[in-house]
């Protein structure tokens, strides 16, 4: 796709991580624990294969990046300010709504459950803190 060879130690590199995600997974697969609040076998390859989805994610925007700075010229600030334009898009359209719709329940549920009608009244309520998370 990109046209370069590997080198030998990219290749190596790439495969040597491939293995230690791999081992890490089966890992945390097959180790058993009896605390009643950890996730089963489904919710644990499901957040593997979400773990291996980012790094999929992650790695199609590094070529596209790469792509669009080497062979359309490119700057460097514009494809930073499009790459945030679309986050901020993508965060809005899939990860607003998947904390809105999760019940907050369990354990670890105050580390991710964010109640976001409440935090977009705060916004609309503060013009102080609408500024600083828009500007800081």
């Amino acid at each position: 796709f990109s046209r370069k060879k590997l080198q030998w130690f990219e290749t190596l590199g790439c495969v040597l991580l491939t293995l230690g995600l791999v081992a890490v997974g089966a890992a945390d697969i097959v180790t058993k624990n009896d605390d009643k609040n950890e996730p089963g076998l489904l919710l644990r390859l499901v957040g593997i294969g979400l773990a291996f989805g980012t790094q999929a994610a992650y790695s199609l925007e590094y070529v596209i990046s790469e792509h669009f700075l080497q062979n359309l010229d490119m700057d460097v600030f514009f494809s930073v300010g499009v790459m945030g334009v679309w986050g901020v898009a993508l965060f809005i359209a899939v990860v607003f709504p998947i904390f809105t719709v999760t019940p907050p329940t369990g354990s670890i549920s105050p580390l991710y459950h964010e109640n976001v009608i409440d935090t977009l009244d705060m916004l609309h309520s503060s013009s102080r803190l609408a500024w600083l998370v828009a500007f800081v």
